[in-house]
């Protein structure tokens, strides 16, 4: 009885298993989007800042140190004439002001986004008012560039922003009466605001900023150490063909900054210049410095020649290093009596080659014509009383030919060029006109 009850338990949970395993289940899955980035080429401190069709392609800065050049902050009520740089630094953390009542009878503070601001006016005669960072503050430091804002991370820090300049404002008690102002950066939320910020970190303090015109106020410093390693204490020659084929750069005039030269201009009015500097295709210079020079602080590379006579360029388009000159000098005169001698043994082989040519064709000459008439005709020469077949072998088929028919003959012409004509009477040469 036991057995069949155990039988009978078995096939139960038998089928019954079978049933469960042999219901239809649906199961979601969970589609999960994968991106595919392409690494960006790593910088090359061979290039100074480029700018770039692909945004994520500036992530290639991240980690560069850069340098900030100096500025003079603008004064008040001066009349400046020429463009001031006024790098805007951003900050994380509103910063608080005092401003002129002059500038800004309706309020005494400002808060502003702005790193170390500096509240100025530019000419008081419909000039401009505003903030940047405070030279002061912020000029000739280091930086480390940290990060690249775009897209929705750039988007997140603006509306942080917002958000920070917006709460600190009301929790100022000041702004209870209007007198503080918020400043809000212009472009912010706008269809204006930049596409691309810098995150930077100040390599003294730790601070973090935030920057747009990275490339106009901050100089890259592997680049620069890159120039100076290339080109300072070397000698170099005004002279380069290496990447502009044949052309020669012409004669250079520069100035010596260090003698100050008054003259006229075309209109009269007396201007200061350096002393003039030709530089002449050729002329050896040496390099005793890559530096950075005012008032733009672009990279200047300052030369002298064996007259002591000295130049500050931005620029050594033209020049050459001495030993890459040498080198290349050398190179030429190899690769030219490599030419030479090549052409040389082409000629050799070439008339080796005519050689052969001609002592098959005397062979068969000889052999159809005898000894006499073979030798002259394989060096394309004919006489009277030859054949005209002897004289075809000779020289080849004329450009035209004419025949006359007698009783006691059969005249034939043949033309070449160069006015030569042969005449046959009843097959033999008879005649020959020059």
């Amino acid at each position: 009885m036991k057995s069949l009850y155990k039988a009978l338990v078995f096939t139960i949970l038998f089928f019954y298993s079978e049933f469960l395993y042999s219901q239809v289940t649906i199961t979601e899955i969970k589609k999960i989007e994968v991106k595919d980035f392409l690494k960006p080429e790593p910088y090359d401190s061979l290039k100074n800042w480029e700018t770039f069709e692909k945004i994520g392609e500036y992530k290639k800065y991240i980690g560069l140190q850069v340098y900030l050049i100096p500025f003079t902050n603008p004064h008040l009520y001066y009349d400046n004439r020429e463009s001031t740089q006024l790098p805007l630094l951003l900050s994380n953390h509103p910063n608080t002001i005092p401003v002129n009542p002059k500038l800004h009878p309706s309020f005494n503070k400002i808060y502003t986004s702005i790193y170390k601001p500096y509240n100025y006016s530019v000419n008081n005669y419909g000039g401009s008012v505003g903030l940047c960072s405070d030279s002061n503050e912020v000029c000739n430091k280091y930086f480390t560039i940290i990060d690249v804002l775009y897209d929705a991370k750039l988007k997140d820090y603006w509306n942080r922003l917002d958000i920070t300049l917006r709460d600190a404002f009301r929790k100022n008690n000041d702004a209870k009466n209007g007198d503080v102002h918020i400043d809000r950066y212009d472009f912010m939320g706008t269809n204006n605001a930049p596409e691309l910020l810098f995150v930077l970190r100040n390599d003294i303090n730790g601070d973090t900023i935030y920057s747009e015109h990275t490339s106009r106020f901050f100089l890259l410093v592997p680049y620069f150490v890159k120039q100076k390693q290339l080109y300072q204490n070397k000698y170099l020659i005004y002279d380069d063909e290496k990447e502009y084929g044949n052309y020669r750069y012409p004669t250079l005039k520069e100035f010596d900054s260090r003698y100050i030269v008054k003259s006229e201009n075309d209109d009269g009015e007396v201007v200061n210049t350096g002393k003039e500097v030709i530089i002449e295709p050729g002329s050896k210079w040496f390099c005793f410095d890559v530096t950075l020079l005012g008032p733009t602080y672009d990279i200047h590379y300052i030369l002298k020649n064996e007259k002591d006579e000295q130049v500050a360029l931005v620029s050594l388009k033209g020049f050459i290093e001495k030993q890459s000159y040498i080198k290349r000098e050398t190179d030429k005169k190899i690769q030219k009596q490599q030419l030479l001698a090549k052409r040389k043994q082409e000629d050799i082989i070439r008339t080796e080659n005519a050689r052969k040519v001609f002592e098959k064709r005397r062979t068969e000459c000889i052999k159809k014509f005898g000894l006499q008439n073979g030798e002259l005709i394989a060096q394309g020469k004919v006489r009277i009383g030859m054949s005209k077949e002897m004289c075809k072998y000779s020289w080849g088929t004329p450009f035209w030919t004419s025949k006359t028919t007698t009783v006691n003959s059969i005249d034939e012409d043949w033309y070449y060029g160069l006015g030569f004509s042969l005449h046959f009477e009843n097959d033999y040469l008879i005649r020959i006109d020059e």
